[in-house]
């Protein structure tokens, strides 16, 4: 099943209108040139992929190239194994860069050029003070750096250092470049810059050629300006060394210049970012290496089954913007399901084999029963053949001696559907000495062939099976999320203490049914009620199927005590939608807000707080998780009183009343986002509405649900001011009649506006031009 997804970002954000301007105002010459800059240090991870699909996604829009470019300049650390990863990676996502492959280590002639130039030109100079030295003399954020000794050598002195320091006559660490910036300035980015250090170390590429080498914040912008880079992105951790960019290009190189622009970095919850931490996760052995299922490497997604089109549809929806994003897990899990919903076909598979015996079953028959592949919801077509014998397996868990109430599966006396099959009732159970049921006896109804009851009886439940003869063994990795918490560096001791002890689970006695025997190894299935799953790349083999679990059906961590109910099987799922609500009684309307009696000492707190009354107070301290949503939008800016009456009176119309926040997939931190679109006229308050319900629903981000949506409110005054003039001319009479003193008509004129602009217009901005353009026609 082929993956048609466009690789393009296609939303609509900050840096999309930068290139825009750039190419109207023909700043860089008609051209859009990105790069992807990896350091080959590492394998890539999902929040790479936050910056692969815009470096290549907005190129390809823009008719314009994306340089793929190993920035290769840290010797002790790189490895040709993550240069061909990280292309296997990139590949994988959808992009090519095509002839655009480089090497930051194929400039290292032209960067030590460069910086003979800035030495003879007096802008660098030799340092040889020690590493702890530099540091001391540096300063600090509210004190300025004190001038290096060495800074005022000859450039002639500082040469010949150089050049020396090139021919390996001294030690690592006895003499580094630097740039001659500026020691008071409040950027210590800028305060005299390293440029080289010596490292007498081996390069996997120029081998022992060189001896000193480059550093980051040299290298980098003079290989976007070597390139002819007009776009460099990059994440807002590098906000500061943008004045070090311009610093070494402008001093360098001729207009036209690339320009650094920063964007979030992605940020997900029950996760770790740093290399640094993913390697002591991969070499301590914590995890089965880089492409372990359980990683959020590109390489373990891959493996776990994830593709490609889903984690560019979670790029999408996690945004572009200049704030600091933190992303539930939960958006990237609803990425993939949303995903293969449509294509994955859906079979049957025991993970936990109960035996099942039906005894009035013709001795030696096998009943082959067509079943379709999907459900009546996703259209597409195509069934296959399924076994039905007098001997099945059923899930351990569908069948239970003595069951609580609404337990709608087999039980003793009781009838269950056999999915696509017959209806059963179970007569008996088979235990062995220790007690332990290890069969289950039944007879069958033999005109329920496909499930129907010709009298019309009710059967409650419905649960899947394969046959005993005809199913196939199989091996099925129940991966789940590595970290138990949404901040493993909370964790006590540290994030290698936050461990989920149930990430991986092993049914080494799954059997599924044979049909899967004829597809292709990289189908994707769902595995009715299980979830959706596909063939191990690595260790599945023909004589020995093993199937990983890409994700569940369900958000199984939004609330614990989900975990011990039934799955309902849906042909779709959607983190945090609710089911509709009805009305007490016909005709009225339910309060959407569950109050729940909230301890006084709570209230009083949450009142003190946020300066809270207490009716607002106790509302939230009621309701589960909303003392933390309040407390994060307020952090992020928003008003206390204003973001307590979001969270009172719109999230239960779209969460459900009395619904547990913190199992949502969205934060405080894009409600007060959220509330700062309204604020400033972006987005209309009605139109938020629509944004905050692709936010409970899925964790989108709000900038990226008003670009999708395209709900973003138009308040440029002579936009709005044509249309305005334009229905006060076609409406004389009307006009006429407000001037005489019937004001109340400016609602009609300001509808007219809404309606003409499709409601984009910003009510406020269209009532100030009608009144005047009302009042200057007299």
């Amino acid at each position: 099943m082929s993956d048609n997804t466009t690789a393009n970002a296609t939303q609509s954000n900050f840096i999309r209108d930068i290139i825009e301007r750039d190419l109207e105002s023909g700043a860089t010459e008609g051209r859009v040139v990105t790069r992807f800059p990896p350091e080959p240090n590492g394998y890539l991870h999902i929040g790479h992929a936050k910056a692969i699909c815009p470096d290549f996604g907005l190129a390809a829009d823009y008719n314009g190239t994306c340089h793929l470019r190993f920035d290769d300049t840290n010797p002790e650390t790189e490895d040709p194994e993550f240069v061909r990863a990280i292309q296997d990676d990139v590949r994988w996502l959808g992009f090519d860069w095509n002839e655009h492959l480089y090497f930051a280590s194929d400039y290292f002639d032209q960067f030590y050029g460069f910086a003979e130039h800035l030495i003879r030109d007096g802008k660098a100079y030799v340092d040889s003070q020690s590493e702890d030295e530099i540091r001391r003399t540096r300063g600090t954020v509210t004190e300025p750096g004190t001038r290096s000794p060495y800074r005022d050598r000859s450039p002639e002195e500082n040469l010949d250092l150089f050049r020396r320091m090139k021919a390996g006559e001294f030690a690592d660490g006895e003499h580094v470049l630097r740039a001659k910036g500026d020691m008071a300035s409040p950027n210590m980015k800028m305060r005299d810059p390293l440029l080289y250090r010596i490292r007498h170390a081996h390069h996997y590429r120029s081998g022992d050629e060189w001896c000193i080498y480059p550093m980051y914040d040299y290298a980098h912008p003079l290989g976007d300006a070597i390139e002819g880079i007009t776009h460099s992105l990059c994440t807002l951790e590098f906000d500061n060394n943008r004045e070090v960019y311009d610093w070494v290009v402008e001093n360098t190189h001729t207009p036209p210049l690339p320009h650094q622009y920063e964007f979030s970095r992605l940020n997900i919850d029950y996760t770790v970012m740093s290399k640094r931490k993913l390697l002591r996760i991969v070499n301590e052995g914590h995890v089965d290496g880089w492409d372990d299922p359980r990683m959020w490497t590109l390489a373990g997604l891959r493996r776990r089954g994830y593709t490609p089109a889903s984690i560019r549809a979670f790029v999408e929806r996690a945004g572009v913007s200049k704030s600091d994003q933190r992303v539930d897990m939960s958006l990237l899990e609803y990425s993939v399901r949303d995903d293969l919903n449509t294509v994955a076909p859906r079979v049957m598979c025991v993970t936990d084999p109960l035996p099942v015996t039906i005894t009035n079953w013709p001795e030696g028959k096998t009943d082959w029963i067509e079943a379709p592949y999907f459900p009546h919801d996703v259209p597409r077509e195509g069934s296959r053949k399924v076994p039905f014998t007098g001997d099945l397996y059923i899930e351990r868990d569908d069948f239970m001696e003595d069951p609580p109430k609404k337990y709608y599966r087999l039980s003793p006396g009781v009838e269950v559907r056999l999915r696509y099959g017959y209806v059963v009732r179970c007569t008996d159970a088979v235990k062995n000495a220790a007690g332990e049921v290890e069969r289950v006896l039944c007879t069958y109804d033999p005109e329920t062939r496909g499930g129907d009851t010709p009298d019309g009886r009710r059967i409650k439940g419905t649960i899947h099976w394969v046959s005993a003869s005809h199913g196939v063994k199989a091996t099925v990795r129940l991966y789940d999320r590595l970290f138990a918490l949404p901040d493993p560096d909370s964790a006590e001791g540290g994030f290698l203490n936050a461990f989920n002890p149930h990430s991986i689970d092993i049914a080494a006695d799954a059997v599924v049914e044979p049909s899967v025997l004829e597809d292709p190894a990289d189908t994707r299935y769902q595995f009715e009620r299980r979830g959706y799953f596909w063939r191990d790349p690595v260790d599945s083999t023909e004589d020995a199927l093993v199937f990983n679990r890409i994700v569940p059906l369900k958000d199984s961590w939004s609330k614990a005590a989900r975990s011990t109910q039934p799955e309902k099987k849906r042909s779709d799922s959607v983190p945090g939608k609710s089911k509709p609500r009805q009305s007490a009684e016909p005709g009225k309307k339910t309060n959407q807000r569950v109050v729940v009696d909230a301890p006084p000492e709570l209230v009083s707190e949450v009142a003190t707080r946020f300066g809270l009354d207490n009716r607002r107070a106790g509302l939230i301290a009621g309701q589960s998780g909303a003392t933390d949503i309040l407390g994060e939008a307020v952090k992020e800016g928003a008003a206390p009183v204003e973001a307590a009456k979001w969270i009172i009176n719109e999230i239960p119309a779209v969460a459900g009343s009395g619904a547990d926040l913190n199992s949502r997939p969205f934060r405080g931190a894009a409600l007060a986002k959220l509330m700062a679109l309204v604020d400033s006229g972006r987005i209309s308050g009605r139109a938020a509405k629509s944004v905050l319900a692709a936010m409970v629903e899925t964790g989108e981000a709000p900038d990226a649900a008003v670009n999708r949506l395209g709900l973003e409110q138009v308040s440029d005054r002579e936009e709005i001011r044509i249309v305005a003039d334009r229905i006060v001319r076609d409406n004389p009479e009307k006009a006429s009649a407000y001037r005489s003193g019937k004001h109340g008509l400016i609602g009609f004129f300001v509808g007219q506006v809404m309606q003409q602009t499709g409601g984009a217009a910003n009510p406020q901005v269209a009532r100030e031009l009608l009144v005047a353009a009302l009042a200057g026609d007299d």
